[in-house]
């Protein structure tokens, strides 16, 4: 069996060499430019002495060079390593270090891309080519290197173009970063598509969605958030053909508010060891998006402990460590995700990680459970629930919030006191830290630590 397909890079100059591919602030590159950048950039790795399997480190910040730089990777075998740069400099050359990668600069990958020397486009790409190295966010521990194949990215488009269909003149924008696997997958999922990418360094906002002509968008909670404050979100109603969310819970009352603004929302369950989406929300679901569909190209199962287990073609090699390789598969070839769901048919929902589980008074908490029901209070952008000493129960629910207005405590506990029973109900409420955010996830790992040293106040 041939694990090489025609390179999509090839196919696109050949059907739609004078189609644009990427428009970055206005400005319209083709497939044939894109093409000829790409082969530029092939020709400055050789010249460089950078060889297939060879790993390259960037801080990329999601312009037209950093796309170029990642498709030559594929076209080449090289490794695109996507680094965070929240992260302090001396973390950035550790994290460089334990996955044995050459770090460039932006001025290098710029320089890369109008390099004389250009080598011909690939005829075809190997599906089993090592081709990205992404960090773990590190919320529930240390960050881990994350290998994905080729085959694990295209697979994971396929399956996504599936169930989000795009037309020929539509426009994806670029809207989350690529040292996260959800901006890379955005990359694949035009490029197999064929459609436009747009990237602008204008904030998300209405007037920007209209002024870029964007059809398909994917947000996080927060993102979503901000996009609904605006007075005129249903103006992108009729342009908008579909709006995919993810990176951790999403409010019901938000969806809500998304659907009755007429916005065609997505929702999705994904983990970055499965190359982004698991499953997600079919076109025109009802209103009660809580079970999204197993996208195609993926297995799922839930063993006896409520976990939820994954294998496919989309799910990654494993975790690396400088030249060592954990598949972390069990035995019959399945990831054990930490997450915690339910099954009916073909049909996934997420309840939580089996991680954050903690035991109060002899009941268990998902922290999750908690979160999403004081999300669904107005004013509230984001709740994060660790759990904090206490003499008499062990253990209770301390909850972080990033509000529009300052915390109101009494009035939060008797609106989850409706909902929620009484050793759920959070023992105390405070600001999220924003220097606690590791990517698009707070770190709970760093929340926990900060609450063990708050000072004994505000407790209810």
């Amino acid at each position: 069996m041939s694990h090489n397909i025609p390179s999509p890079l090839r196919e696109n100059l050949q059907t739609r060499k004078n189609h644009p591919a990427i428009i970055e602030n206005g400005q319209e590159y083709l497939w044939s430019d894109v093409a000829n950048s790409v082969e530029a950039c092939t020709g400055w790795l050789l010249a460089n002495d950078v060889k297939a399997g060879d790993r390259i480190a960037l801080i990329p910040s999601g312009h037209f060079a950093e796309i170029i730089f990642l498709l030559a990777c594929c076209d080449s075998g090289v490794v695109f390593c996507g680094l965070n740069g929240r992260y302090p400099g001396a973390r950035l050359e550790t994290m460089a270090d334990d996955i044995l990668a050459r770090t460039l600069t932006s001025d290098q990958i710029n320089e890369a891309t109008r390099f004389a020397d250009a080598e011909k486009l690939s005829a075809e790409w190997n599906l089993n080519q090592p081709c990205s190295v992404i960090f773990t966010s590190g919320s529930t521990g240390q960050p881990k290197a994350i290998l994905h194949t080729l085959g694990n990215h295209i697979y994971n488009a396929l399956g996504s173009n599936q169930n989000i269909a795009m037309g020929a003149e539509d426009k994806w924008q670029l809207t989350l970063p690529m040292y996260h696997v959800s901006g890379i997958g955005i990359v694949f999922r035009t490029l197999l598509s064929g459609t436009a990418m747009v990237i602008t360094d204008e904030p998300l906002s209405v007037d920007q969605i209209i002024r870029t002509k964007t059809t398909h968008l994917s947000l996080v909670s927060t993102q979503f958030k901000r996009l609904l404050s605006e007075p005129n979100c249903g103006e992108i109603s009729h342009q908008l053909k579909a709006l995919l969310l993810g990176g951790g819970p999403i409010s019901q009352m938000d969806i809500d508010r998304g659907i009755e603004s007429g916005l065609p929302v997505f929702v999705s369950y994904g983990l970055s060891e499965m190359a982004s989406q698991v499953a997600t929300t079919l076109p025109n679901q009802p209103a009660d998006l809580q079970f999204g569909k197993v996208l195609p190209h993926r297995e799922v199962k839930i063993n006896d402990s409520g976990e939820i287990l994954v294998k496919g073609a989309t799910l990654f090699a494993g975790y690396i460590f400088r030249d060592k390789l954990d598949d972390a598969r069990d035995a019959s070839r399945w990831f054990h995700t930490r997450d915690c769901g339910e099954l009916r048919g073909d049909q996934l929902r997420e309840t939580g990680r089996l991680d954050n589980q903690f035991i109060s008074g002899g009941e268990n908490i998902q922290p999750e459970m908690i979160e999403r029901e004081l999300m669904q209070i107005p004013g509230i952008e984001m709740a994060v629930v660790v759990p904090v000493l206490d003499e008499e129960f062990s253990q209770r629910p301390l909850a972080f919030l990033t509000t529009e207005s300052p915390i109101e405590m009494t009035r939060f506990t008797q609106i989850l006191s409706q909902v929620l029973p009484r050793y759920m109900l959070p023992v105390r409420y405070e600001q999220l830290p924003k220097e606690i955010m590791v990517g698009l996830k707070p770190d709970r790992l760093s929340l926990k630590k900060f609450a063990a040293q708050l000072p004994d106040k505000n407790l209810i």
